[in-house]
């Protein structure tokens, strides 16, 4: 009896000492909060249109191409109506995933839905972080623009000159930015990234359930006495964690340099017209509600999208979801969409 409670106590304290290890690297290193944020985002789903596999059968998803990059997962899909014989407003789409996860794929329905309706979508990958530290997306659209360009004649459904800029997600944010930097010289000069896009080009921008302040995210989550409070813990832990992923820098929270990140702090009023949506449970409401106060300080034509509904987290992907409330808010939000689009 001695020696099998022995071997229980030898059990337990290796258990112990392999827990404390690993909260040991997950402080040291941001590697295992990557890896736990990847593994969360290859669970995700949407559910799909109830029309899903009409509508695919109208679509064409193009092979999947490369464009020149120095960085890598430089690749993106066409995605176009059947019998295009004509350039269309084109839609280059940056995917989420919390600038450390993701893929262009995630989206593709809905890419498909939307391409429906009459639009060339340019879906697109971007090296993630840690690999590749911020601004690399930046740099990648950049480097996808030019190709397209180069390659008019190749893909001849796209039109560089009438460009629809759109991301959810962390893709919203990489979106807001980069829209920043080709409509905001002083800018543009402050994060040292050269426009490639003729303002005159870009209808417009679309933002799904972006973040847009950079210094509130690691606390944004943080609550205290409620039942809910240890996952909002790990969650504002994973936050301040990407940040550093991302950013290349541990101390980016107290760090001035990155104040260049909230978005609101250097719009102009030749930023184009937006699409901006969000939900209410852990997403980011809060700071697209601001993004948008001060869009209309600045005149920008703003098409914001809020409900009372607690919709989580890029709900507006969930085109065949009913909520309690018996309203479909995904599809309330895409016929917004394809009039904000139309016009």
């Amino acid at each position: 009896m001695i020696k099998f409670f022995k071997i229980i106590l030898s059990l337990l304290l290796s258990l112990v000492v392999i827990m404390f290890m690993v909260v040991f690297i997950a402080y040291i290193s941001v590697w295992p909060s990557v890896w736990a944020t990847r593994w969360a985002f290859s669970l995700t789903s949407y559910e799909r249109d109830e029309n899903y596999l009409s509508i695919e059968n109208n679509v064409i998803v193009s092979e999947e191409y490369t464009y020149e990059s120095n960085h890598g997962k430089n690749t993106f899909n066409i995605i176009y109506p059947k019998e295009t014989n004509q350039a269309l407003k084109t839609i280059i789409w940056v995917h989420g995933g919390a600038f450390i996860a993701g893929d262009k794929k995630d989206v593709q329905e809905y890419m498909v839905v939307l391409a429906n309706q009459g639009y060339a979508i340019v879906n697109m990958n971007y090296q993630l972080g840690p690999k590749a530290k911020y601004p690399t997306p930046l740099i990648q659209i950049n480097e996808l623009y030019q190709h397209l360009e180069k390659n008019a004649k190749k893909y001849s459904m796209i039109d560089t000159k009438n460009i629809v800029l759109a991301g959810d997600s962390a893709g919203a944010h990489i979106i807001a930015q980069y829209t920043l930097i080709q409509t905001n010289p002083e800018y543009a000069d402050l994060v040292k990234i050269t426009p490639m896009i003729n303002p005159s080009y870009i209808d417009s921008v679309i933002l799904f359930c972006g973040p847009y302040d950079f210094q509130t995210l690691s606390h944004m989550f943080k609550t205290t006495k409620t039942p809910t409070s240890i996952l909002n813990n790990i969650v504002s832990f994973l936050a301040k964690r990407i940040g550093t992923a991302y950013l290349g820098d541990k101390n980016w929270q107290t760090s001035n340099k990155w104040d260049e990140l909230t978005i609101k702090d250097y719009l102009t009023e030749a930023f184009p017209k937006t699409f901006l949506t969000d939900g209410k449970k852990y997403s980011f409401e809060q700071q697209g509600k601001e993004l948008v106060t001060k869009m209309k300080e600045k005149g920008i034509e703003v098409t914001d999208i809020f409900y009372e509904a607690e919709l989580t987290h890029e709900y507006q992907f969930n085109l065949g979801t009913i909520h309690e409330d018996g309203n479909n808010y995904a599809q309330m939000t895409f016929e917004q969409l394809k009039i904000f689009l139309k016009d």
